[in-house]
């Protein structure tokens, strides 16, 4: 009697932990799927930056997000995760063991379905892609982990049942079969309602209409022979594509596309990125009329950094820095600051901001951007062909498929 209690209740302790344990992987699946779909949209965005699982060229969950193999059938690959993890905890939490067997066997082929979706997704990013996604992988081991759990806590036969459950979602139980439809309406719903969001936030445009139209007018524009001379090079890729920004380091814009670009870069470091300053001030740039210097001092102090190897960090450093600066005495405290601490030689360095040689270096290079008939900033130039909405990494992403 006493060792039936003890057997019962050390089967009823494993059923716990591997409950608790079923909703822990579902629960972390799901914000996973989740935060992917934000990466995945925030593609469409002139204000996402990057993903925090964007390591490296080789692991990069954006350039993942925005491949062509990040759909399935038009709605994201991971919003179709989101719903199917969302209805496995569903079903997870309410089909105890001792409930209809039905149900339990439905649980668990939604659990099997899941891992069977990771295999499908993981020998394509073996064979087609050469970039991968780190949660991506996380997802693939979470789903077999969840299946074993689910089938740990079930322990029930599924698979010679199959032909009858299959047959009764089309008969006796039509209401499971629309339950299991709640997937692709859902996952339909949200994509709709996401997308109509950024329509609205275009003016109206049709997003995939809009990356469309963008693209056709890079192609149609003239090829511009822009002399980089004296450019800040923040990337020296191994092929011929090139990428040139012209930029403030003072423009509000441009500070929003600076992450963007970086998270690019790193994803495409074959591609030569060259930072083109462009300060909207008169005092170094004869298209602009109005002078007041906060410009010109930034943009010098960039050109005279990368005279000592930190062109890098100083155009990092710059952006993350000085947007909102005033007045030139703020702006020399804060030149000094970034010499300081990029541990530049601060004698040269003061040398080469005051001379007439860097005056003219700025002046040449914003030369190139009037001749190149710039709008504004941020102007990116693609192959020498001006890349209209380039501050969407989405069309960014289009424009290197057609290279």
């Amino acid at each position: 009697m006493n060792r039936t209690k003890s057997e019962a209740k050390e089967k009823n302790s494993q059923n716990s932990f591997h409950f608790r344990l079923g909703i822990l992987w579902i629960g972390a699946a799901i914000l996973i799927h989740a935060y992917l779909t934000y990466v995945h949209f925030g593609q469409l965005s002139n204000s996402f930056s990057q993903s925090i699982c964007d390591l490296n060229s080789l692991f990069n969950c954006s350039s993942v997000a925005t491949s062509k193999y990040s759909k399935f059938l038009g709605i994201p690959v991971s919003l179709w995760g989101l719903m199917t993890n969302m209805l496995l905890m569903i079903f997870f939490v309410n089909a105890k063991p001792e409930t209809s067997a039905h149900f339990v066997r439905y649980t668990l082929w939604l659990a099997f379905l899941i891992p069977a979706g990771s295999l499908a997704m993981g020998v394509i990013s073996l064979t087609k892609m050469s970039q991968y996604c780190p949660f991506c992988i996380i997802l693939y081991v979470l789903s077999f982990l969840t299946l074993w759990n689910v089938w740990s806590y079930y322990k029930t036969p599924f698979l010679k049942d199959l032909p009858q459950d299959l047959l009764a979602l089309f008969t006796e139980r039509m209401g499971m079969l629309a339950v299991f439809f709640l997937i692709p309406i859902g996952a339909w719903l949200i994509n709709e309602i996401i997308l109509d969001r950024f329509q609205k936030a275009l003016g109206g445009h049709d997003v995939e209409l809009l990356i469309q139209q963008r693209i056709g007018e890079w192609k149609a524009n003239s090829v511009m022979k822009i002399n980089t001379a004296g450019a800040i090079m923040l990337n020296k890729g191994t092929s011929t594509h090139e990428m040139i920004e012209f930029a403030d380091f003072m423009c509000h814009h441009c500070q929003d596309a600076s992450p963007i670009f970086d998270g690019f870069m790193k994803a495409h470091p074959e591609i030569t990125f060259i930072y083109m300053p462009f300060p909207l001030d008169g005092e170094c740039n004869d298209d602009i009329p109005r002078k007041w210097g906060v410009s010109c001092r930034f943009s010098k102090a960039a050109y005279c950094a990368n005279l000592q190897n930190q062109g890098v960090e100083s155009h990092h450093w710059l952006f993350k820095n000085v947007v909102g600066t005033t007045t030139t005495n703020e702006a020399d405290t804060l030149i000094t600051k970034m010499a300081s601490e990029l541990k530049l030689d601060e004698k040269q360095f003061e040398e080469c901001t005051r001379s007439e040689r860097t005056h003219k270096a700025i002046q040449d290079l914003a030369k190139e951007g009037v001749k190149a008939q710039i709008g504004g900033t941020p102007t990116v130039f693609l192959n020498g062909r001006q890349l209209p909405g380039a501050q969407s990494a989405a069309i960014l992403k289009a424009a290197i498929q057609h290279l």
